[in-house]
């Protein structure tokens, strides 16, 4: 270029110097990921729509999957959760229904009649000293009863409650005492 050409460009600044307007340009509507191939590496294909509604592609090779690190550090232990309420208790089952009664036996046969047999006779002395030895007997008798029933109300308060309440009920159905 001479030197007069380089003045006139030197001479007229930049932003005067217009000429016709030109057609318009092509922009990207879109980016998307059309597909992937391959696992290690994978090849992305991905496709760019235009404005003037051309498409183009291009691929994109992943790198290779590396190994897994190292494990790291182990973290604190974390804080004890409270602790849970207690269940609510379940409430005793229905009492079930009484058993029918069993069939009243049949009546025995009558006995034969005693021959030539005699009645003891007893002075009151000798009836006062029985009487005494069956008092005793009986104490005694009641005595075990009465350790063997204060062992099994001692068992029966040791279980719980809704097995108590059952044995409770089998002993009154029973007629225990």
């Amino acid at each position: 270029m001479d030197e007069e050409t380089k003045k006139a460009y030197v001479t007229v600044p930049w932003d005067t110097q217009v000429g016709p307007k030109g057609d318009n340009g092509r922009g990207v509507v879109s980016i998307e990921l059309t597909s992937s191939e391959g696992t290690n590496p994978r090849i992305d294909t991905y496709t760019i729509t235009y404005t003037d509604g051309t498409t183009s592609t291009f691929q994109v090779t992943n790198g290779v999957i590396g190994r897994d690190g190292r494990d790291g550090a182990k973290g604190d232990k974390g804080a004890k959760g409270d602790k849970g309420d207690k269940g609510d208790k379940g409430d005793p089952g229905e009492k079930g229904a009484k058993g029918d009664k069993g069939d009243k036996g049949e009546k025995g046969e009558k006995g034969d009649p005693g021959v030539g047999g005699t009645v003891p006779e007893y002075d009151d002395t000798e009836l006062r000293n029985l009487i005494s030895l069956l008092q005793d007997a009986l104490d005694d008798a009641n005595a075990v009863a009465n350790q063997e029933k204060q062992r099994l109300n001692d068992l029966i308060n040791g279980l719980d409650a809704s097995i108590r309440l059952k044995i409770e009920q089998l002993m009154a159905d029973a007629n225990w005492v």
